[in-house]
């Protein structure tokens, strides 16, 4: 008598095949998450790499400008220090030369509205 096989051969087939397909979908989950993983390393290392480059690039771009400390000390000169006083040099005709000529001790004339009570009362005939 012969023996009788366990699986026939289309079993067999059927068997390896399933195998086969359980395998490549534990292969393509497996790729899949090494992907992901890999995409976010990826992202977190160019975008560390970015940061670097530019702050570098920012802090020598900084360096051209005033400090903030440089900028009040600046403000703080042109707001306390008094201009130096203009010499004014005396010309040769001396009705050139004014001071404060005008009522008030204005220079120039003086704007519409503001002369003196005095002259707004005078009618011209």
């Amino acid at each position: 008598m012969e023996p009788t096989p366990l699986i026939s051969y289309q079993e067999l087939i059927t068997i390896t095949l399933t195998a086969l397909g359980v395998m490549l979908a534990a292969l393509g989950i497996g790729i899949g998450v090494i992907a992901i993983v890999g995409y976010a390393g990826l992202k977190k290392g160019l975008h560390e790499m970015a940061k670097k480059h530019v702050e570098g690039a920012m802090a020598e771009k900084l360096k051209e400008y005033p400090s903030a400390a440089e900028i009040m000390e600046t403000l703080q000169n042109q707001l306390i220090a008094q201009p130096a006083p203009n010499a004014v040099e005396s010309a040769s005709n001396t009705g050139v030369q004014q001071n404060s000529t005008m009522p008030g001790g204005k220079l120039g004339q003086p704007y519409p509205g503001e002369e003196p009570a005095d002259d707004k009362h005078e009618h011209h005939d």
